[in-house]
This record gives structure tokens, sequence and C-alpha cells, in this order.
């Protein structure tokens, strides 16, 4: 099994955009030779989650996914990460997506159920949760 890093997140983003180093630098404002040694493992990922958020918007990546990978904790998930019942969870691999929405729901206080008549943003959001815990898993 192969685990998947920021570098080939990124990659993988670029290749699907079908897009090289020089356009994904003008897209965000980013030096070209960055880019390039960051994705031959010369330069660590960006430490600034904007500039993180800048690249998974260009590649249509999910930002919090493509934070998680760069080794940090996006900030609006710091909440659930405090938590020992999740952390423990994870350790002992016995979490499933169904198991983590609720979790990340009172991280981020929206634990409310979805109405009936579901509005898009509530609906991208909870897509967005499940997102994560499945790319999390």
């Amino acid at each position: 099994m192969i685990f998947k890093t920021f570098v080939n997140v990124v990659a993988e983003g670029m290749k699907k955009k079908k897009i090289g180093i020089r356009e994904l630098a003008r897209r965000t404002g980013l030096d070209p030779s960055y880019i390039s040694k960051m994705l031959q493992g010369k330069r660590n990922p960006p430490f600034n989650e904007i500039n993180i958020n800048k690249i998974a918007e260009v590649l249509d990546i999910n930002a919090d996914v493509l934070t998680i990978y760069s080794g940090r904790i996006p900030s609006n998930l710091q909440k659930l990460f405090e938590s020992r019942e999740f952390i423990n969870k994870i350790a002992a691999k016995k979490i499933s997506a169904d198991t983590m929405l609720p979790l990340i729901n009172r991280s981020l206080k929206t634990d409310s159920p979805i109405p009936n008549k579901r509005s898009a943003g509530q609906v991208s959001q909870k897509l967005r949760k499940i997102e994560i815990c499945d790319e999390l898993l």
C-alpha cells in the first residue's frame, strides 16, 4: 500500500488539471523554484495555511485534507484533534466515517441535524466533513 503524501497529492492534482509548475506558481503567487524543490522533496510544504489553501483551490483539492498531508492540523479542526476519544479511536483504528462525523460535528459545534429542506451550504459542509473523514481513514 502506497501512502499519500503532500507531494503526491499536489503532483496528482497538477496532472489532473494539466498545469505545470510555472502555472501553479502564477496562480498561487508562490515562487516556481520553491514549488519545484518542494515537489522534488528538497523543501518542505508551505508552513502558512494560506499558501496551502491557495494550492488546494487551484488544484480543486480539499484544503483541510491538503493541510493534513502537509503534516499540520487545519486551524478549523484543531479542537477535534484535542479530543482524547478521537485520537484513541484513530490510534486503535476503530473509527469509521460514521463514528468520526459526530466527533467532527461536536468539535465544529454543528451538531444540529440537517433538515429535510437542505440548504446548499449545509449539504456542502456535511459533504466536506465526510470527505475529510474518508481521506483520513
